[in-house]
């Protein structure tokens, strides 16, 4: 998981500080700045041509990162809001540095990196979802609901229940979550936790990326109760060897299988 990395793009940054983000491509290589434009817009070039003050200046940016891997060298292109302002250096000198804000990046940087066993409809929503985090947190929230929706249709929770006199009526999402609480109540519980986030982000515009990056941790949490085994196998070997004071050895003559 990288989404703490990801609590410093939601803000202004350095353009020669860039967080190490995790490359979408290999995802064991870091991000590293290839290169970045910034251009001012003409009415702030206006008034600092005016006043002299570098902090009036602000604009678009534009550039390149690079994934710091040998065998990988990724390139994902970025693009976003451009500002200047003061900043300290090593030993506290104080300097005007450009600082951007990150809009849009393309291959997306991942919210999270699904199970291998997660159903595609579920792992495609959380692409869609990343690609638009930047840029439109409102629609981020919404494809996460989205992918509850669709974790809950590949574990066969009905979309719709008989009505009284015949016929059949849809169900809500959370009656849907409601039904799969019986099966699975913890992993229930974070699914609605992202429902309501969803449910924010269809009916307001001020959800920010921080809103949805604690959306994408807590389904990452449902996701890995239900595909990922590998916490249970190593809880397991705690077990054995809690109870057998030591690490269990095999008889000789044993083969592993």
């Amino acid at each position: 998981m990288w989404l703490n990395t990801y609590d410093d793009l939601d803000a202004w940054v350095s353009s020669k500080n860039w967080p190490a983000v995790t490359c979408p491509t290999c995802q064991v290589g870091h991000l590293t700045v290839k290169r970045i434009d910034c251009v001012a817009d003409p009415m702030p070039r206006a008034v600092f041509e005016q006043s002299g003050d570098p902090m009036d200046l602000a604009g678009v940016f534009s550039g390149a990162l690079v994934c710091t891997l040998a065998s990988c060298q990724a390139t994902v292109a970025v693009a976003g809001d451009y500002s200047v302002d003061l900043d300290f250096d090593e030993v506290g000198n104080q300097d005007f540095q450009d600082f951007v804000r990150l809009r849009f990046a393309h291959p997306a940087l991942p919210l999270i990196v699904p199970p291998e066993r997660t159903p595609k409809p579920v792992a495609d929503a959380i692409r869609t979802a990343s690609s638009l985090v930047w840029a439109d947190p409102s629609a981020s929230a919404n494809r996460l609901r989205v992918a509850v929706e669709d974790l809950l249709t590949a574990h066969r929770i009905p979309k719709t229940a008989a009505k009284k006199g015949g016929g059949r009526r849809p169900l809500t999402t959370h009656d849907r979550i409601d039904l799969f609480r019986a099966k699975q109540p913890d992993v229930a519980d974070a699914l609605e936790a992202v429902k309501w986030i969803g449910n924010s982000g269809s009916h307001e515009s001020s959800l920010t990326t921080e809103d949805i990056l604690d959306g994408a941790e807590i389904l990452d949490l449902a996701l890995r109760s239900l595909y990922d085994s590998s916490d249970a196998m190593l809880l397991r070997k705690v077990a054995v060897i809690n109870k057998k004071k030591g690490v269990p050895r095999k008889k000789a003559g044993s083969q592993s299988r």
